[in-house]
C-alpha cells in the first residue's frame, strides 16, 4: 500500500485490492469515513474494517459467530424437525407387511368376485343373447378360465409389487 495516508476511493479498493463498490458501501454504512474532500484516511478505514471485520465474533471463541450454546440449539431443533417429519410419514404410509398383507386380502376379493360371476351373471347373458341359462352359464365359466389364465397369480404379483417399492 502507498505511504500516502489520504486515498482516493479508487486508490483505497485498489490497494485493499476490492471493488470501489465495497468501499462505497462501506462509506455508506459508516464503516469508513471520508475526508472533507471526499478522500480516505487510510489508517482509520484499516482500523475501523478490521475491527468490524472481528466484531460478530469477539468473545465468541469460534470463527462461526455461533456458540457452542447456541449450535446445540440449532441442532436440537433440526433434529426435533426432522422427528416430526419422520412421525409424518409413518402415519401417512403403511408398514410394508400390513401394505403386503392388504394387497393380498384385495386380490383374494377380486377373484372371489370374477369367479362367483358366471352364476350371478348367467340369467341376464341368457336373456340378452338369447340362449339357454346353462349356455351361458357355460360361456362365461370359459370367459373367467381365460382371464384367470392371463391374470395369472395377481397375489403374488402385488405381493411383488410391494417388495419392490
Amino acid at each position: 500500500m502507498s505511504d500516502e495516508r489520504f486515498l482516493s476511493i479508487r486508490a483505497y479498493a485498489k490497494a485493499r485490492k476490492v471493488s470501489e463498490g465495497i468501499i462505497r458501501y462501506h462509506v455508506r454504512g459508516g464503516t469508513i469515513s471520508l475526508t472533507k474532500d471526499g478522500r480516505v484516511d487510510r489508517v482509520q478505514a484499516d482500523r475501523s474494517w478490521a475491527v468490524r471485520r472481528r466484531a460478530p465474533n469477539v468473545g465468541r471463541g469460534d470463527a462461526g459467530g455461533q456458540s457452542a450454546r447456541a449450535r446445540i440449539r440449532k441442532a436440537r431443533a433440526k433434529l426435533e424437525l426432522q422427528r416430526d417429519a419422520v412421525g409424518r410419514l409413518r402415519d401417512q404410509y403403511a408398514p410394508r407387511a400390513d401394505a403386503i398383507a392388504e394387497y393380498q386380502r384385495e386380490a383374494g376379493f377380486l377373484l372371489d368376485r370374477l369367479r362367483e360371476m358366471p352364476a350371478q351373471e348367467a340369467v341376464t347373458v341368457a336373456a340378452e343373447l338369447d340362449i339357454t341359462p346353462a349356455k351361458a352359464r357355460a360361456l362365461l365359466d370359459d370367459f373367467v378360465e381365460l382371464c384367470l389364465k392371463d391374470i395369472g397369480d395377481l397375489s403374488k404379483q402385488l405381493t411383488d409389487v410391494v417388495r419392490r417399492v
